[in-house]
């Protein structure tokens, strides 16, 4: 299994590139599905940290339940209600996803995986190689992934870009596509949304909070940058099929039905949306993170951003 994850803030691209990659006989992956498996609290990292860093078999066990409740509510979202409040003690997701396993096979899946856990604080194995093989068997048992049939499993969180380095401890070879557009652009999105930020200045100070921490992590070299490729949404108006052949290259896979191809009115209406103080604010504020990601700072117009500023960071 090739893990390979996609990332950025939201409101970023992050969907557009997902969906058009597994659109790929080799890529497997599940619409409209973030797991959160990395990102969300209780997460396959927190029970990485006690079972590496923090060991005792109270701990243990209690992130891994807490763990389960997390996998159960992404995973099996149609539990009849009452048997997943007396099982989880935890409330139904209010949107229902495609990626749905049978409970009694996610309870199995996880039950093996806790008790492989446990097993292995005796085995001759070094403790950090058991986990990752543990993890993934999990993760090929909780995306259904068949090797004989793809090469890639694709999972798609935009906050996987903060704990990508952390990830890389569990799966070594994991390879991380960072989608970044004008971040500018991304809290005015971000602001639309229900989920987001009761103000533009709020989304702005969202964003470069999210930003700075890839930036920090990527200076200190804190994951090997070969295994992470960047793409602006805005160089996928015109420059799209050379950032289809950079994945091709990234992956090592054809991918022949992969297009991504942007339509720029998509990206830019952004601009008549917030009021010049706002822009003002939002360009002051980010002014560093437009500069590593090249982004002009006079520049609205996504095909005009392509085309004048080069982007050449991994």
């Amino acid at each position: 299994m090739n893990l390979l994850l996609v990332g950025g803030t939201g409101r970023s691209g992050t969907s557009l590139v997902y969906y058009r990659m597994i659109l790929n006989d080799e890529v497997q992956g599940d619409k409209d599905f973030e797991s959160m498996i990395f990102t969300k609290n209780n997460s396959l990292i927190d029970v990485y940290d006690v079972y590496i860093n923090s060991y005792s078999p109270e701990r243990l066990h209690h992130v891994c339940n807490r763990f389960k409740r997390q996998v159960y509510t992404k995973f099996s979202t149609k539990l009849p209600r009452h048997r997943l409040l007396r099982v989880q003690k935890i409330l139904l997701p209010t949107r229902a996803s495609e990626k749905v396993l049978p409970f009694e096979r996610l309870v199995s899946v996880l039950d093996e995986f806790i008790q492989g856990l446990h097993d292995d604080r005796t085995a001759e194995r070094p403790l950090l190689e058991c986990f990752q093989i543990r993890s993934k068997i999990l993760l090929e048992a909780l995306f259904e992934f068949h090797a004989d049939a793809h090469n890639i499993l694709l999972e798609k969180t935009p906050h996987n870009v903060l704990v990508f380095h952390r990830i890389k401890k569990i799966f070594p070879h994991a390879k991380l596509l960072h989608i970044v557009r004008d971040p500018r652009a991304v809290a005015e999105s971000v602001v639309r949304q229900n989920w987001g930020a009761s103000s533009y200045k709020e989304a702005v100070d969202w964003v470069r909070l999210i930003l700075d921490t890839w930036i920090m992590q990527y200076n200190k070299k804190e994951f090997d940058l070969s295994s992470c490729r960047c793409i602006r949404a805005e160089d996928l108006v015109t420059q799209y099929e050379q950032k289809e052949n950079l994945i091709r290259q990234f992956t090592g896979e054809k991918l022949e039905k992969l297009t991504l191809k942007a339509n720029p009115e998509a990206l830019d209406w952004w601009r008549e949306n917030i009021s010049s103080d706002e822009l003002d604010y939002a360009t002051d504020t980010l002014k560093e993170i437009m500069q590593f990601f090249s982004y002009s700072p006079d520049i609205f117009n996504s095909t005009e951003q392509s085309l004048t500023t080069t982007f050449d960071k991994v």
